[in-house]
Protein backbone atom coordinates (compact mmCIF):
# COMPACT_ATOMS: atom_id res chain seq x y z
CA UNK A 1 0.00 0.00 0.00
CA UNK A 2 1.29 3.57 -1.02
CA UNK A 3 0.60 6.65 0.70
CA UNK A 4 -0.10 9.98 -0.50
CA UNK A 5 2.68 11.15 1.88
CA UNK A 6 4.96 8.90 0.22
CA UNK A 7 4.63 5.89 3.23
CA UNK A 8 4.48 2.00 2.10
CA UNK A 9 4.21 -0.83 3.76
CA UNK A 10 3.11 -4.31 2.76
CA UNK A 11 -0.28 -5.47 3.63
CA UNK A 12 -0.63 -9.17 1.39
CA UNK A 13 1.04 -11.79 -0.09
CA UNK A 14 -0.33 -13.14 -3.38
CA UNK A 15 -0.72 -16.94 -3.20
CA UNK A 16 -1.89 -17.06 -6.70
CA UNK A 17 -1.73 -14.76 -9.61
CA UNK A 18 -4.63 -14.16 -12.07
CA UNK A 19 -4.41 -14.46 -15.35
CA UNK A 20 -7.83 -14.63 -16.99
CA UNK A 21 -11.28 -13.36 -16.95
CA UNK A 22 -14.51 -14.63 -16.85
CA UNK A 23 -18.36 -13.61 -16.77
CA UNK A 24 -18.71 -12.77 -13.38
CA UNK A 25 -22.53 -12.04 -13.11
CA UNK A 26 -22.49 -7.86 -11.98
CA UNK A 27 -19.60 -6.95 -13.87
CA UNK A 28 -22.09 -5.89 -16.80
CA UNK A 29 -22.74 -3.09 -14.15
CA UNK A 30 -19.25 -1.83 -14.16
CA UNK A 31 -17.07 -0.24 -16.59
CA UNK A 32 -13.71 -2.06 -17.52
CA UNK A 33 -11.42 -0.68 -14.81
CA UNK A 34 -13.58 -0.40 -11.64
CA UNK A 35 -15.18 -2.37 -9.15
CA UNK A 36 -18.02 -4.40 -9.15
CA UNK A 37 -18.22 -5.27 -5.62
CA UNK A 38 -16.49 -6.02 -2.30
CA UNK A 39 -17.18 -7.51 0.53
CA UNK A 40 -15.58 -10.21 3.55
CA UNK A 41 -15.18 -13.01 0.85
CA UNK A 42 -14.19 -11.01 -2.65
CA UNK A 43 -12.96 -7.92 -4.85
CA UNK A 44 -14.16 -8.48 -7.80
CA UNK A 45 -13.11 -6.34 -10.50
CA UNK A 46 -14.82 -5.44 -13.78
CA UNK A 47 -12.75 -5.92 -17.25
CA UNK A 48 -16.28 -5.49 -19.18
CA UNK A 49 -17.71 -2.72 -20.80
CA UNK A 50 -20.58 -1.19 -18.49
CA UNK A 51 -23.99 -2.88 -20.32
CA UNK A 52 -26.48 -2.31 -17.46
CA UNK A 53 -29.08 -5.19 -17.00
CA UNK A 54 -28.68 -7.65 -19.37
CA UNK A 55 -29.59 -11.88 -19.54
CA UNK A 56 -26.99 -12.05 -21.68
CA UNK A 57 -23.35 -13.51 -19.70
CA UNK A 58 -21.38 -12.81 -22.83
CA UNK A 59 -21.51 -8.80 -21.89
CA UNK A 60 -19.91 -9.84 -18.70
CA UNK A 61 -16.34 -10.02 -18.30
CA UNK A 62 -14.03 -9.09 -14.30
CA UNK A 63 -11.84 -11.25 -12.20
CA UNK A 64 -12.15 -12.11 -8.55
CA UNK A 65 -9.48 -11.18 -5.63
CA UNK A 66 -10.18 -13.78 -2.68
CA UNK A 67 -8.68 -13.71 0.71
CA UNK A 68 -7.05 -17.72 1.54
CA UNK A 69 -9.36 -18.43 4.63
CA UNK A 70 -12.47 -18.01 2.07
CA UNK A 71 -11.05 -20.39 -0.55
CA UNK A 72 -10.17 -22.83 2.03
CA UNK A 73 -13.36 -22.46 3.58
CA UNK A 74 -15.50 -22.55 0.09
CA UNK A 75 -13.33 -25.95 -0.99
CA UNK A 76 -13.82 -27.88 2.16
CA UNK A 77 -17.62 -27.01 3.21
CA UNK A 78 -18.51 -25.85 -0.36
CA UNK A 79 -17.28 -27.78 -2.42
CA UNK A 80 -16.87 -24.60 -4.34
CA UNK A 81 -13.01 -24.87 -5.85
CA UNK A 82 -10.99 -21.33 -6.34
CA UNK A 83 -7.45 -23.44 -6.75
CA UNK A 84 -5.58 -23.24 -10.11
CA UNK A 85 -8.50 -21.25 -11.92
CA UNK A 86 -7.16 -18.74 -13.80
CA UNK A 87 -9.72 -15.97 -13.01
CA UNK A 88 -8.70 -15.69 -9.30
CA UNK A 89 -6.33 -14.06 -7.33
CA UNK A 90 -5.85 -15.61 -4.31
CA UNK A 91 -3.80 -13.21 -1.18
CA UNK A 92 -2.86 -14.41 2.15
CA UNK A 93 -1.19 -12.45 5.33
CA UNK A 94 2.01 -10.89 4.44
CA UNK A 95 4.60 -13.33 4.78
CA UNK A 96 2.17 -16.17 3.78
CA UNK A 97 3.17 -19.03 1.22
CA UNK A 98 0.68 -20.96 -1.56
CA UNK A 99 1.32 -24.34 -0.02
CA UNK A 100 -0.27 -23.58 3.20
CA UNK A 101 -3.12 -23.49 0.54
CA UNK A 102 -2.84 -27.42 0.27
CA UNK A 103 -1.30 -28.14 4.21
CA UNK A 104 -3.60 -30.04 5.89
CA UNK A 105 -2.80 -28.30 8.97
CA UNK A 106 -4.86 -25.55 7.42
CA UNK A 107 -7.88 -26.95 7.93
CA UNK A 108 -7.93 -29.13 11.10
CA UNK A 109 -10.44 -30.57 13.01
CA UNK A 110 -11.55 -27.73 14.88
CA UNK A 111 -12.38 -26.08 11.54
CA UNK A 112 -10.62 -23.19 9.84
CA UNK A 113 -6.95 -21.99 11.25
CA UNK A 114 -7.75 -18.67 11.93
CA UNK A 115 -4.17 -17.85 12.91
CA UNK A 116 -3.33 -15.46 10.91
CA UNK A 117 -6.55 -14.96 9.96
CA UNK A 118 -7.27 -13.06 6.27
CA UNK A 119 -10.78 -12.63 5.73
CA UNK A 120 -13.07 -9.40 5.57
CA UNK A 121 -9.50 -7.60 6.71
CA UNK A 122 -9.16 -4.35 5.51
CA UNK A 123 -8.79 -2.78 3.22
CA UNK A 124 -8.70 -5.07 0.78
CA UNK A 125 -11.77 -6.99 2.21
CA UNK A 126 -13.74 -4.43 4.40
CA UNK A 127 -14.73 -0.91 4.84
CA UNK A 128 -12.42 1.61 2.17
CA UNK A 129 -12.78 -0.02 -1.24
CA UNK A 130 -15.99 1.44 -2.82
CA UNK A 131 -17.84 -0.63 -5.84
CA UNK A 132 -19.25 2.30 -7.66
CA UNK A 133 -18.79 5.19 -10.33
CA UNK A 134 -19.50 8.64 -9.33
CA UNK A 135 -18.20 11.25 -11.46
CA UNK A 136 -18.55 15.02 -11.56
CA UNK A 137 -21.37 14.31 -14.32
CA UNK A 138 -23.59 13.16 -11.53
CA UNK A 139 -22.89 16.96 -9.71
CA UNK A 140 -23.79 18.76 -12.33
CA UNK A 141 -27.29 20.68 -12.82
CA UNK A 142 -29.96 19.50 -15.41
CA UNK A 143 -29.32 22.77 -17.43
CA UNK A 144 -25.28 22.40 -17.37
CA UNK A 145 -24.40 21.52 -21.22
CA UNK A 146 -22.27 18.09 -20.67
CA UNK A 147 -20.78 17.61 -23.90
CA UNK A 148 -18.29 20.49 -23.00
CA UNK A 149 -17.18 19.60 -19.59
CA UNK A 150 -14.90 15.96 -19.52
CA UNK A 151 -16.14 13.12 -17.40
CA UNK A 152 -14.19 12.95 -14.61
CA UNK A 153 -14.46 10.49 -11.63
CA UNK A 154 -15.18 12.04 -8.23
CA UNK A 155 -11.87 11.49 -5.43
CA UNK A 156 -13.59 9.73 -2.44
CA UNK A 157 -16.51 8.34 -4.46
CA UNK A 158 -14.79 5.88 -6.95
CA UNK A 159 -12.24 3.38 -7.04
CA UNK A 160 -10.39 2.24 -10.07
CA UNK A 161 -7.41 0.07 -11.28
CA UNK A 162 -5.08 -0.17 -13.71
CA UNK A 163 -2.63 -2.61 -15.20
CA UNK A 164 1.24 -2.90 -15.77
CA UNK A 165 3.00 -4.98 -17.98
CA UNK A 166 6.67 -4.04 -17.46
CA UNK A 167 6.59 -4.57 -13.79
CA UNK A 168 4.95 -1.01 -12.65
CA UNK A 169 6.55 1.42 -14.76
CA UNK A 170 4.05 2.30 -16.73
CA UNK A 171 0.25 1.83 -16.15
CA UNK A 172 -3.00 1.78 -18.19
CA UNK A 173 -6.86 0.93 -17.99
CA UNK A 174 -7.62 -2.45 -18.76
CA UNK A 175 -9.43 -3.31 -22.60
CA UNK A 176 -12.94 -4.07 -22.22
CA UNK A 177 -13.55 -7.32 -22.36
CA UNK A 178 -16.53 -10.18 -22.06
CA UNK A 179 -16.63 -14.36 -21.62
CA UNK A 180 -14.39 -16.45 -20.29
CA UNK A 181 -10.49 -16.34 -20.96
CA UNK A 182 -7.87 -18.88 -19.39
CA UNK A 183 -4.83 -16.24 -20.62
CA UNK A 184 -5.89 -12.59 -21.53
CA UNK A 185 -4.17 -11.60 -18.01
CA UNK A 186 -1.03 -13.52 -18.15
CA UNK A 187 1.49 -10.77 -19.82
CA UNK A 188 -0.18 -7.99 -16.76
CA UNK A 189 2.83 -8.20 -14.09
CA UNK A 190 1.07 -5.29 -11.52
CA UNK A 191 -2.41 -4.35 -10.82
CA UNK A 192 -2.68 -0.91 -9.20
CA UNK A 193 -5.75 0.05 -6.78
CA UNK A 194 -6.33 3.66 -6.93
CA UNK A 195 -7.80 4.73 -3.39
CA UNK A 196 -8.85 7.96 -3.53
CA UNK A 197 -9.96 9.76 -0.75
Amino acid sequence: MHYENGFSKPIATVLQRVEGTGRFGGSEYAKAGYVRANHGGVLDLSVSPYAGFTWDIELMGGFQIVPANHVIYSKYFLDLNYLDRPQYMIVGHYGATPDRLYDPTYFDENGLAYDPHYEAVAPLFSNYIKPKLVTNHDKLSENANRDSIPVKPVKGQSTHFQFSFDGGKTWVDPEPTTGTHEDNLVDVTHIKLKLNY
